[in-house]
């Protein structure tokens, strides 16, 4: 009987330590569907960006891109891309930084992942901003007036050149 009750108490240790750890990890991560679509960041319920924002664009059940509307490609749970479809084939990846976190996901499949209503019920996050690199997403060197360098992609790892072509001046 002893070692059921030392067995009980360390297993509620090491999952309160484990949520702990989640929460402080995902404090500041953002979300971003597959197909590239920033869906907000987790956050203070008083972030204008954050998911824990119910009246949030991102963190609300009417938001177009939140993952917390029931009608939405990213809340529902019919979505092919949904945080919210138990078979999503290709749910919201969380990141921070340039770091892949996990999925925002319902499907078992998917690890490592959170599920969203669950992650903004048991976590209190402190972060105004989210943890990401440059505006926008992307990790942006400015060369000169008419040329960037960006990361892109789900892998991070990849980079976009553009250039902004100026009409030459007599």
């Amino acid at each position: 009987m002893r070692a059921v009750s030392l067995a009980l108490v360390l297993v509620f240790l090491f999952s309160e330590v484990a949520s702990a750890t989640t929460c402080e990890l995902l404090d500041g991560a953002y979300v971003e569907a597959s197909d590239g679509t920033y869906l907000g960041f987790f956050g203070s319920a008083s972030a204008l960006e954050s998911i824990a924002n119910p009246a949030g664009i991102y963190g609300s059940s009417a938001g177009v891109n939140s993952v917390f509307n029931p009608a939405g490609l990213y809340g529902s749970t019919a979505g092919v891309n949904s945080a919210n479809n138990s078979s999503a084939v290709n749910p919201p990846s969380i990141y921070s930084g340039l770091t892949f976190v996990g999925y925002l996901s319902t499907n078992s499949t998917k690890t490592p992942k959170v599920e969203a209503q669950a992650t903004v019920e048991n976590c209190t996050f402190t972060t105004t901003e989210p943890k990401r690199i440059g505006g926008e997403g992307f990790f942006a060197l400015g060369l000169d007036s008419s040329t960037t360098v960006s990361f892109f992609g789900n892998s991070k790892t990849g980079f976009n050149l553009r250039w902004n072509l100026l009409p030459l001046v007599p």
